[in-house]
């Protein structure tokens, strides 16, 4: 088991390298100087960003407490980066999440699947409930981008289970950023998630289009369970 875990890690690493060369490319060439980051756990997409040389804005949504207390961390280290303990979703209101004992990013809204649990131990463990705040994007938006002269934006969702309903919030937003990164599923690993074709054809309805498909976790039988799809506005659209 410890040569299969080992395995994946390298595994893994190595989906994150290319899929961290295409962002490389997507933040260049859309000339993309703000960031939205909605599921933002410790900060590590922000950090990646860092990495990768993006200077720009990062505003990051993680609604979680004790993973947010992590994320300020981050955000004190790297600015322009702010953030705010708040679920993004459709409409107002509250959500109960559920926090996972073990500290991983999978604390969700949805309740896991069957299959998700065989899959994950972290969703096999104890577990708690938070409830938090929920806004739409298209409330904020405005005010995320009111000091950014000419704003070219790049949205990130990450939300374990809860992306159509963040994407549903942001009706407005999709029509207006640069480009998209979302985490979507192929073999749900929660109940009640939209495949990865209906977030695809959302996001084309708003004038966007596919850049990369990059796989985030398999099964055993090397099945793609869920999808990193990044898509982008054409220039001549603008």
């Amino acid at each position: 088991m410890a040569g299969a875990e080992q395995v994946e890690r390298v595994r893994a690493g190595l989906n994150r390298a290319v899929l961290a060369n295409h962002l490389t490319d997507v933040l260049a060439r859309q000339q993309i100087n703000c960031v939205i980051d909605v599921g933002a756990h410790h900060g590590e997409f922000g950090r990646m960003l860092r990495g990768i040389g993006f200077a720009g804005q990062i505003v990051s949504f993680e609604p979680v407490e004790r993973s947010f207390r992590v994320l300020e961390e981050s955000m004190a280290k790297s600015p322009p980066w702010a953030g705010r303990r708040v679920a993004l979703g459709a409409d107002p209101g509250e959500l109960q999440i559920t926090v996972f004992e073990e500290e991983t990013s999978f604390s969700a809204g949805p309740a896991p699947t069957a299959r998700g649990r065989e899959m994950f131990s972290a969703l096999r463990g104890s577990e708690t409930t938070e409830t938090v705040d929920v806004l739409p994007l298209d409330h904020l938006y405005g005010e995320i981008t009111s000091d950014i002269p000419e704003p070219r934006v790049l949205l990130k969702v990450d939300v374990q289970g809860q992306e159509w309903e963040v994407l549903g919030g942001a009706s407005e937003t999709l029509r207006q950023v640069s480009a998209v990164q979302v985490e979507t599923a192929v073999i749900p690993v929660y109940e009640g998630v939209r495949p990865y074709t209906d977030v695809l054809e959302l996001l084309a309805e708003a004038g966007l289009e596919l850049s990369g498909l990059f796989p985030v976790s398999r099964d055993d039988e090397l099945r793609i369970l869920e999808l990193d799809c990044i898509v982008v506005r054409p220039r001549g659209s603008r």
